[in-house]
């Protein structure tokens, strides 16, 4: 079940096929929008490209150029088909859209709780979208449980811990509940850093659901929001 996190930072899985980027343009105009706001953060990134009906073979990714992508009425900028074979973070059998975009504006902060909108055109397609950021919320740990207090807005929580002084045990769940309890034989106490990754319906729609468009009309894909909170303590 923690695998089906995936989707969130490296969704790629509507848009791409195995490892290979090109730049073809003889797809129908049905297009594939990735993009995952993040909370507290004025970076933002998407991933669009053409996608073949669902009933073909999806073959490699197809970059768009020219779409009008705003959010919040805030214009992003887009990066030339032509350019993206130069990154290499796109030619991983799994793509990680934090690296690989061809979408970005520096300029939105997003905040826990609020609702925003998509709204984008290409050629003649018009393509909307909506996501309610969850919310604010406090992380605390006692012994070896690890709890957080309700996020409103969402529905699916990712945690992960990594210790701090190097020691082996990597802490790697997602749950629809508030806290979790270590229980593992293997586990090794000490200092870890905690992150907690509050997710929004569209995210648990996509992965749960099997939806082709999660918080989107007139496009494939998924709009969706996460709220992210670290920190770091001692799990004995």
């Amino acid at each position: 079940m923690k695998y089906i996190f995936l989707i969130l930072v490296f969704l790629a899985a509507i848009s791409c096929h195995e490892d290979t980027v090109t730049n073809q343009y003889n797809y129908e105009d049905q297009l594939s929008v990735s993009l995952i706001i993040r909370s507290n953060q004025i970076k933002q990134t998407a991933f669009i490209t053409r996608v073949k009906p669902f009933e073909a073979d999806p073959g490699p990714a197809s970059f768009v150029d020219s779409v009008i992508l705003n959010v919040d009425n805030r214009l992003f900028e887009w990066i030339p088909s032509d350019s993206m074979g130069d990154n290499q973070n796109c030619w991983q059998s799994v793509i990680d859209v934090r690296k690989c975009f061809n979408y970005y504006t520096d300029s939105l902060l997003v905040l826990a709780g609020k609702s925003y909108k998509l709204l984008a055109s290409y050629k003649t397609k018009t393509i909307e979208g909506f996501t309610d950021v969850p919310g604010d919320f406090n992380i605390a740990v006692k012994g070896r449980t690890i709890s957080w207090t309700k996020s409103e807005n969402a529905y699916l929580y990712r945690i992960t811990g990594i210790h701090l002084e190097g020691g082996n045990f990597i802490i790697e769940r997602v749950t629809t509940d508030s806290s979790l309890t270590i229980n593992e034989e293997s586990f090794d106490p000490g200092p870890y850093r905690i992150t907690v990754e509050a997710l929004d319906k569209n995210f648990y729609d996509l992965a749960f659901d099997r939806t082709y468009a999660a918080g989107l009309s007139g496009a494939v894909g998924v709009f969706g929001s996460v709220t992210v909170k670290t920190i770091e303590a001692k799990i004995e």
